[in-house]
């Protein structure tokens, strides 16, 4: 476990001892059980936190309800500085992963240690364009992904409609079989030339086709 006076000499390098000694006395010493959310992406919060202790995971959302994780907190790190800068919403959620211990800094004292620490600017800049690296490659990774699913559902319709269209190209030859066997015998049947046992068998084969193609359009419609 770090000790709160070293974490804030580390952030904020440079700083009178006179102010240092009134962080420590303002700044709040809390842990946490792992599980716990101590920023969550989009919330309006006004805590600055050190982790003194334990692990916790940084996890930010793309395309959807997905949350995807960017990287994993240390004793020594920080977070929840550029909503404070900007005064704007959290942009990433972070999650104990482990029990913590953390000193958490509310905004006005944030601000007193940043004007009293040029340094700590310099700090800040270079943690916010590291994630925002992670944030950059966690999105192109996750925009590969989709491409490549699109990609396997294109192929997937492709050899569904090859599949369907062999089908209707041998449903249509079986079709055609019985229809021009019934036609023809339908036609012997017509002119009176055919009778007796020849007659019978016309109408079996009439029948048989007629029941080959209530079959075949039954196969259709289920298609």
């Amino acid at each position: 476990m770090i000790e709160p006076i070293r974490l804030l000499k580390e952030v904020f390098p440079g700083i009178d001892d006179d102010v240092l000694a009134q962080a420590i006395h303002d700044a709040r010493q809390v842990s946490y059980p792992s599980g716990t959310v101590l920023c969550r992406e989009g919330a309006e919060e006004s805590i600055f936190y050190l982790l003194a202790d334990g692990q916790a995971e940084v996890t930010k959302r793309f395309g959807g309800d997905q949350e995807y994780v960017l990287r994993t907190y240390s004793p020594g790190d920080f977070f929840g500085e550029m909503a404070l800068i900007t005064n704007s919403t959290r942009n990433v959620t972070v999650r104990a992963i482990e029990p913590v211990s953390v000193v958490e800094i509310d905004k006005s004292l944030f601000a007193e240690l940043m004007r009293h620490s040029p340094a700590a600017v310099l700090i800040m800049f270079r943690e916010s364009v590291e994630l925002m690296r992670a944030n950059d490659q966690t999105l192109i990774s996750e925009l590969d992904v989709q491409k490549q699913a699109v990609e396997r559902a294109y192929d997937t319709l492709k050899a569904e409609e090859r599949r369907r269209t062999d089908f209707l190209t041998s449903l249509s030859h079986e079709l055609r079989t019985p229809l021009t066997s019934a036609s023809g015998f339908m036609q012997l049947i017509k002119s009176g030339n055919v009778s007796g046992p020849i007659l019978a068998m016309a109408l079996d084969k009439i029948s048989g086709g007629l029941e080959q193609i209530v079959s075949l359009v039954n196969d259709l419609l289920f298609v």
